[in-house]
């Protein structure tokens, strides 16, 4: 799979590269639940359409996500996850889906967390590999829907590929812990980039040379996600404007404080900020 020009190409480039898709949109399906913290919901992506599915109407790109607690989901041999979501959205088992030429891939999202990981989906079938979880441009874009999905609370929307906010991940490796995504609306010339560093180690414990490059987005708002350690209560942070000729300056004032909750429950947060002007910025 690659991307080019508002267009996803999806191959799979285990031992050879095959296009078996044109995707220039995702759309979460009408029939998928909303999201709602703390239930855990189960999910395929059609990459490839068979022709029961093209009768359907879907799409590569095409996202369906069902609640897998609340007991509506028809019965399935294969998976108790993502082997249901197939049948609730085809009438196909994933095999037979294969079988009859179509791709899919499966994920989770459980209590907010996101996972790649279907055997039922993800490991057989054509121009897979046989690995359960996704390859990497796979997981970014979906990664990007599901944000979208979790920040809206609705369901049957699309998303244009090149409107996607592909924002950079942060994750520690005994995560578990709070999910943040940092914002801040702040014009730059081409060039020019935004940073963040902090007092945790996942955001460069104050050092620059460790700073999170973050993402611009639509409307000249930067980006990034960090998925914080189980614990993690306090966090200090500061934007960086990096220059065009590499010169780090650092933003004016105090540090930002993210006071997070106590009690070690899974949350999902944004931290907004708008920087006017930057002395020097030019």
């Amino acid at each position: 799979m690659q991307y080019d020009d508002g267009h996803l190409f999806l191959d799979y480039t285990w031992k050879t590269t095959i296009r078996v898709g044109d995707c220039t949109s995702m759309r979460i399906s009408c029939a998928s639940d909303p999201y709602s913290a703390g239930e855990d919901f189960g999910g395929i992506v059609c990459w490839k359409p068979c022709a029961e599915m093209e009768a359907m109407r879907i799409k590569p790109g095409y996202i369906h996500i069902k609640n897998t607690q609340s007991g509506n989901l028809p019965s399935s041999s294969e998976g108790i996850v993502h082997g249901k979501v197939t049948k609730d959205l085809t009438g196909l088992e994933p095999s037979e889906v294969a079988e009859r030429g179509g791709v899919i891939i499966g994920f989770s999202v459980m209590k907010g967390q996101f996972t790649t990981t279907s055997r039922a989906c993800n490991i057989s079938g054509p121009y897979k590999d046989g690995d359960k979880g996704l390859n990497d441009i796979e997981e970014k874009y979906l990664r990007a829907m599901i944000d979208i999905w979790k920040e809206r609370g609705e369901v049957g929307f699309n998303m244009p590929v090149s409107e996607l906010d592909l924002i950079p991940v942060l994750e520690a490796a005994a995560s578990g812990g709070p999910e943040v995504v940092f914002k801040v609306r702040f014009d730059m010339f081409p060039g020019q980039e935004m940073h963040m560093v902090g007092s945790c180690d996942l955001i460069g414990a104050w050092d620059l040379g460790r700073s999170v490059r973050m993402a611009w987005t639509k409307g000249n708002v930067w980006k990034a996600k960090v998925v914080f350690p189980a614990g993690t209560m306090r966090v200090e942070y500061k934007y960086v404007f990096r220059k065009a000729d590499g010169a780090m300056d650092w933003e004016h004032g105090g540090n930002h404080v993210l006071e997070l909750p106590p009690d070690g429950h899974f949350m999902q947060t944004s931290c907004c900020h708008f920087i006017p002007g930057w002395p020097g910025m030019r």
